[in-house]
C-alpha cells in the first residue's frame, strides 16, 4: 500500500479539525492539523503537504496574511489551498489575486463534501503536473511501495504503546521475583499475558487483512452513512468525542467482534445506547423479567437484534414491563454497553445523521457520558497491579483537577467514593483519607486509582506543586541556552529554578527523583527518545512535559522525537514564548 498525499489542515476549531482527521485519514490521506495561521505557515514548509485547507477566519491571522506569506516562499509558493468559509461567494473576490487558491469549501460541510472536494482538486493537480517534465522525471524515481503505509504503522505503534503500557510499568514489580533463569521468557509470559495478545491480534488483524484480502464489506448499518471507517485509527473516545462536538442528531454504530452496539445521539449529546444482543442486555433483571411470556420475549429479542431497540421497550409497549421501570432500566444498561463498547477491541464505526430519533428514544432517553462510563469500566477493573503501579504509597497526596467543577456532575458515584471525594483536598495523605473516610485504605486505592483515571484528581509532586518544580535541561551550550534561560526564569513572576543534568548521568532515573515542570533534552548529546519513551511508560512521570532541542530544524527528526513522546521538538535559538507555554501546559 502507498502513503497517500499528505494534507495539511489549518483551522482553530478543535472539532473540525478532528473530522477532517477522521474524514480523510479514512479516506487514505496523511492529514495534519495546525490551530493557528503562524502554525500553518510553519508546517507547510517543513512537510511541503500537497494539498492545504485554511479556515478563513484564524485567531492570528487573516486567510489572505496566510496566503501572502506562502506565496513569498519558495518552498510554499506552489502549493495550492482550499478556502474554508461561511460566507459564501463574499469572499471569493478577495482571493483573485492569489492563484494559489484553487477552490473554496463552504461552511457547513458534510464528510463527502470535503472527500470529494480534495479528490477533484489533486485530480486537477496531478493533471496539471503530469505535463511537467521535471515533475514526472520525479515521479518515476518515486522510491518502491512499501507493504504498510506510514499511517498503519504509526496506528500500529499507538495501538503497542497503549496495550503494552500498564505491563511495562510493571517491570520494577517483576524484578523483585527474577532469578537464575532465562530473562526473555521470564518477562514475557508476565508481559504478554492472553488478554493483552487478545487485544493485540484484534489489532494487527484489520492490517493484514487489508493487504491479503482488501475489505470491501460495508461497516456496519452504512447506508446513508457520513462517515466510517475503522476505530482503530484513533482512540475511540477521541472519535465518539468528535462526532458528538458536531452538535447533530443520528446514530453512531460500533461493530467489534461479534457486538454491534449503537448509540442514539441527539444534538451532540449522547442520550440512548443499546446493542444486538438481547439476552446479555436484560441479565440481571430476572425479577423484572418473571412476568413476561416467551412469546413476546422472543418478539422483543428479535427486534433489539434487528435494529437495536432495547428488549424492555418492547416489553413495555406490550404491558409486560411497568413503564415507570423505562427510563432507569435504558439509562443503567446504555451505560454499560457504552463502557463495554469503549473498552473493546477495534472494529468499525458508522455514523449517519437523522433529522428525527426514533419516537420511543426521545421518549425515554437521557444524557449519557463517557466519563461515567470509562469509570463503570474501571470499577469492573480487577488487576492490583495496576492500581498499585498508580497508587503507590499511604503517603500520597492528591488534589482535585483543575477542570473538576465542570466535569464532577457527569459521574455518579458509590457512597465510598463521595466519602473518599470529600476528603480529597491536596493536604490530606491517603492513610488520612482512609481513616477519615472510613473506608478501608484497600478500597481507598481503589477509588483514588479510579478517580485519578477518568481524570478528577491529580496526584500531587512531592516537594510542592507542579507550578513549583524546576525545569529540567540537558544542553552543553551554557552561554547560548543555560544562562539565559535561568535568567528567564528567574524573572517570571512565580520564579523557577533550572536543574541542570549531565549527559552521563541515568537520566530517566534522575527525572523520576526531581518530578520536574518540564524536562528540555538536547537531542544530539544523549538518546533522547529512549528517555522519552521511558517517561511515558513511567505513570509517575508519565504527564510532565517534555521538550527535545535540535541545533537546527529537522522535520524528520522532529516527527521521530514527537513519535517518542516529546511534547515539542524546539530549534535553536529557541524563543521565549515556546518555553512559557510548555510551563503553562504542565501547570494545567
Amino acid at each position: 500500500m502507498t502513503t497517500g498525499p499528505i494534507v495539511l489542515v489549518i483551522d482553530d476549531s478543535r472539532t473540525i479539525r478532528q473530522l477532517l482527521e477522521i474524514v480523510l485519514g479514512q479516506t487514505g490521506y496523511q492529514v495534519q492539523v495546525v490551530e493557528t495561521g503562524q502554525e500553518g505557515i510553519d508546517r507547510a514548509r517543513a512537510i511541503q503537504p500537497r494539498l492545504i485547507l485554511l479556515d478563513h477566519v484564524l485567531p492570528d491571522m487573516g486567510s489572505l496574511d496566510v496566503c501572502l506569506a506562502l506565496a513569498q516562499d519558495q518552498k510554499t509558493a506552489s502549493l495550492p489551498l482550499v478556502i474554508m468559509t461561511a460566507k459564501g461567494n463574499d469572499v471569493r473576490a478577495s482571493f483573485a489575486n492569489h492563484p494559489q487558491v484553487v477552490d473554496f469549501l463552504p461552511k457547513p460541510f458534510t464528510p463527502p463534501d470535503v472527500v470529494n472536494m480534495v479528490k477533484s482538486v489533486l485530480q486537477r493537480m496531478s493533471s496539471s503536473r503530469a505535463s511537467s517534465p521535471l515533475l514526472a522525471q520525479k515521479a518515476s524515481a518515486a522510491p518502491r511501495e512499501e507493504l504498510f503505509s506510514l499511517e498503519q504503522k504509526n496506528r500500529a505503534a499507538q495501538a503497542c504503546f497503549q496495550l503494552l503500557r500498564d505491563r511495562l510499568v510493571l517491570i520494577p514489580k517483576f524484578m523483585k521475583d527474577y532469578r537464575d533463569e532465562p530473562a526473555a521468557p521470564f518477562f514475557a509470559k508476565r508481559i504478554l499475558v492472553p488478554e493483552v495478545l487478545d487485544a493485540l491480534l484484534a489489532t494487527f488483524l484489520p492490517l493484514y487483512r487489508d493487504i491479503i484480502v482488501p475489505d470491501t464489506t460495508p461497516g456496519p448499518n452504512t447506508v446513508g452513512a457520513l462517515l466510517e471507517g475503522q476505530t482503530g485509527a484513533m482512540p475511540l473516545r477521541k472519535l465518539v468525542d468528535c462526532i458528538c462536538g458536531l452538535g447533530r442528531s443520528g446514530e453512531l454504530t460500533l461493530r467489534s467482534g461479534a457486538r454491534t452496539t449503537t448509540c442514539f445521539v441527539r444534538k451532540g449529546e449522547i442520550v440512548v445506547v443499546t446493542h444486538d444482543q438481547p439476552e446479555e442486555y436484560v441479565r440481571g433483571y430476572h425479577n423484572e423479567m418473571a412476568r413476561v411470556d416467551d412469546a413476546t420475549w422472543s418478539k422483543a429479542a428479535a427486534e433489539q437484534r434487528r435494529s437495536g431497540k432495547p428488549a424492555f421497550v418492547t416489553l413495555v409497549e406490550a404491558k409486560q414491563l411497568d413503564g415507570k421501570l423505562l427510563p432507569d432500566l435504558v439509562y443503567r444498561q446504555g451505560q454499560a454497553a457504552l463502557a463495554a463498547a469503549l473498552a473493546a477491541a477495534p472494529g468499525r464505526f458508522a455514523w449517519r445523521e437523522r433529522p428525527s430519533l426514533p419516537t420511543w428514544v426521545e421518549a425515554v432517553g437521557r444524557a449519557l457520558h463517557l466519563d461515567q462510563s470509562e469509570l463503570e469500566r474501571l470499577r469492573d477493573l480487577d488487576d492490583w497491579t495496576q492500581v498499585e503501579g498508580q497508587v503507590t504509597s499511604v503517603d500520597q497526596v492528591y488534589h482535585r483537577a483543575e477542570d473538576f467543577a465542570e466535569r464532577v456532575g457527569h459521574f455518579t458515584f458509590t457512597d465510598a467514593e463521595r466519602l473518599v471525594l470529600a476528603r480529597i483536598d491536596g493536604r490530606a495523605a491517603v492513610k488520612e483519607i482512609g481513616e477519615r473516610s472510613g473506608v478501608p485504605t484497600l478500597e481507598v486505592f481503589h477509588i483514588l486509582f479510579r478517580l485519578s483515571q477518568v481524570g478528577l484528581i491529580v496526584l500531587d509532586p512531592p516537594g510542592g506543586s507542579v507550578a513549583d518544580r524546576p525545569v529540567m535541561i540537558l544542553d552543553p551550550d551554557v552561554e547560548g541556552v543555560m544562562k539565559p534561560l535561568a535568567k528567564q526564569l528567574r524573572d517570571r513572576v512565580r520564579p523557577v529554578s533550572l536543574l541542570a543534568v549531565a549527559p552521563d548521568r541515568d537520566v530517566l532515573q534522575s527525572i523520576i527523583n526531581e518530578r520536574p515542570g518540564l524536562v528540555l533534552l538536547n537531542a544530539a548529546s544523549i538518546d533522547a527518545a529512549a528517555v522519552a519513551r521511558g517517561v511515558r511508560l513511567n505513570l509517575m512521570i508519565s504527564n510532565i512535559p517534555m521538550a527535545a532541542i535540535l541545533e537546527q530544524a529537522d522535520p524528520e527528526q522532529e516527527r521521530l522525537l514527537r513519535e517518542a513522546g516529546f511534547d515539542a521538538v524546539l530549534a535553536k535559538p529557541m524563543h521565549v514564548r515556546d518555553i512559557e507555554h510548555l510551563l503553562e501546559s504542565g501547570q494545567r
